[in-house]
């Protein structure tokens, strides 16, 4: 048999083989960026003071407002009431977020202090297959108002403190047929009513209420942020949250009731999100009222550090798997409680982090290596300075030092999340560069190169194969062990065995790879160079694409 018939016999098998191959080189991206970093059966902690800052915390939430649509030169007379509460009454600043610039990611980044695990991809960004806590379930009471995608996200084993109330579904209309802030007023009139009825007593600790405003974003994707359409919803929202506060500081009148005014995420002037341009990633944050200070001055933030600043303003616990950092310029107490504050927050990292460290070190395989910054050494005694801190009622020395493991706790669980991410990634790639160089020893294009070849090359006699088989045997034996004693679930042994699989067949078809060389060689070198510049340009291109919006629609995608 011919060498070109003998390669039309073997195309389906390795047709099947290439099909299995990259569902198996898919499936390891997933389970390296998208695994869920959420633990488990941590302590909760809260801030140990008698007097929280704040009895209540009202959120409000233009969904889809980016922030240069509210910070900018027509906001005093645009929105002159967040303007006045933004240069008069209390803090402001600009709320970073990051991909995916959606919703859900965005209020779980808000309430649960971390950025949407990414196993909820699975889920369309919907729903969590892991469970985790907010800082609406540590709540003593909390009542949502809104759009039913959202409000119903944090009460799914439908806990009796928490109460959610929603329109219908049909009510969210793209079509621009309707104003879309009839969404808004729907949600302000609705909560002054259940207000109103007496349900929220003003003598509890640790409520939440919270205002889903989806007006904003539905006007945006109806009109794009740059019509008038989205630009009167703003101001028209301006005008319902004066009344609303009005009302509500009316009613308790008490002075204890903090308020928060931000997003979950921005919007391109095309009226889309979920990449990471600064219109979608930057968001404006107003807060004032009990437990914050007053200052003109601007002062950043990440959207996950909202969580925390909740709990410390409420007294509540800390969500135990957030990420979030208390910002200390948006919060007005007393020195003991700010130290208190950020020491309970530091506890609550300190949890998390241990928890992963356990993880890993339960592996014996694997050769541990603690985060440099937290060794095991000054992690024993930070706890106990603290103590002592606290006993000589030192608190702006338990401020500055917590503040600092603090910042080198957060490092150390970023630093865990990605532990395992460096060895599946090698071997992924040592895979895929070994999959590609036996694919390219079967294109086509170069069977006349092979046509040369005779029928004893054909069947690798020249290859010691044997000996080899034995090797390759007895190296995957080794990484059968090695990953099941590091804990990898079953098929995870198939991205140790994989490369050594593509490498070896690699090794079979070497002769096929020299005769490719030597074609190759055939042309001239500035030929070569410029198919090779030509192929990287083409790539790059293809990667912007899908990295910035912009180019999209020049992709034609």
């Amino acid at each position: 048999m011919e060498p070109d018939q003998r390669i039309r016999t073997k195309i389906t098998p390795l047709i099947i083989l290439a099909f299995a191959v990259h569902i198996l080189l898919l499936l390891s991206v997933l389970d390296i960026y998208f695994t869920s970093p959420l633990e488990h059966g941590m302590i909760h902690h809260r801030a140990n003071i008698s007097n929280p800052p704040a009895r209540r915390l009202v959120l409000l939430l233009a969904d889809g407002l980016r922030a240069s649509a509210l910070f900018n030169k027509d906001m005093p007379t645009a929105t002159p009431f967040l303007y006045s509460i933004k240069e008069n009454e209390g803090a402001w600043g600009i709320a970073h977020t990051q991909v995916p610039t959606e919703s859900r990611p965005g209020h779980i980044a808000i309430f649960a202090g971390f950025y949407e695990d990414p196993s909820a991809i699975f889920k369309g960004w919907r729903d969590n297959p892991v469970d985790f806590d907010t800082v609406i379930n540590q709540s003593t009471k909390s009542v949502c108002f809104g759009s039913p995608d959202i409000v119903n996200m944090f009460n799914k084993y439908n806990y009796s403190h928490i109460t959610s109330y929603y329109y219908d579904p049909l009510m969210e209309d793209f079509s621009g047929k309707w104003k879309s802030v009839v969404l808004d007023q729907w949600v302000m009139e609705h909560s002054k009513k259940y207000i109103q009825s007496g349900r929220l007593s003003g003598s509890q600790d640790g409520v939440i209420v919270f205002l889903h405003l989806l007006g904003i974003d539905t006007a945006g994707h109806s009109f794009k942020p740059v019509s008038m359409e989205y630009k009167l919803n703003i101001e028209e929202l301006d005008k319902e949250i004066n009344l609303f506060v009005k009302f509500f500081t009316n009613y308790f009148h008490d002075n204890d009731t903090a308020f928060i005014f931000t997003s979950d995420h921005g919007m391109t002037d095309w009226g889309s999100h979920g990449a990471g341009s600064k219109d979608e990633t930057e968001v404006p944050f107003i807060a004032w009222g009990s437990g914050i200070p007053k200052t003109a001055e601007r002062h950043d933030l990440n959207l996950t550090d909202i969580a925390p600043l909740i709990s410390a303003l409420l007294g509540i616990n800390f969500p135990t798997n957030s990420l979030g950092i208390t910002p200390l310029h948006f919060l007005n107490a007393p020195i003991k409680d700010t130290a208190q504050i950020v020491y309970a927050n530091a506890l609550q990292l300190y949890e998390l982090f241990m928890a992963k460290e356990k993880k890993i070190k339960k592996n014996p395989i694997v050769v541990f290596k603690p985060f440099y910054k937290l060794p095991k050494e000054k992690l024993i005694g930070w706890k106990s300075y603290m103590e002592d801190l606290f006993q000589m009622e030192n608190y702006q020395e338990v401020i500055k030092f917590t503040e600092n493991v603090i910042n080198n706790l957060v490092e150390g669980i970023k630093y865990y999340n990605s532990y395992f991410q460096i060895y599946l990634s090698l071997l992924s790639t040592l895979a895929f560069i070994g999959w590609l160089l036996y694919l390219i020893s079967w294109l086509p294009i170069f069977s006349n190169v092979y046509s040369s070849i005779g029928t004893g090359d054909w069947n690798y006699h020249n290859i010691k194969e044997k000996p080899l088989s034995v090797v390759f045997l007895f190296l995957n034996v080794i990484g059968f062990v090695i990953s099941r004693a590091m804990g990898f679930i079953y098929y995870y042994t198939l991205y140790v065995l994989f490369p050594m699989a593509s490498w070896y067949l690699v090794y079979l078809r070497s002769n096929y790879m020299r005769l490719l060389y030597n074609w190759l060689m055939q042309f001239k070198v500035r030929t070569l160079l410029s198919f090779a510049i030509t192929y990287g340009i083409g790539t790059e291109m293809l990667v912007s694409c899908f990295l910035f919006n912009k180019t999209k629609s020049r992709c034609g995608i």
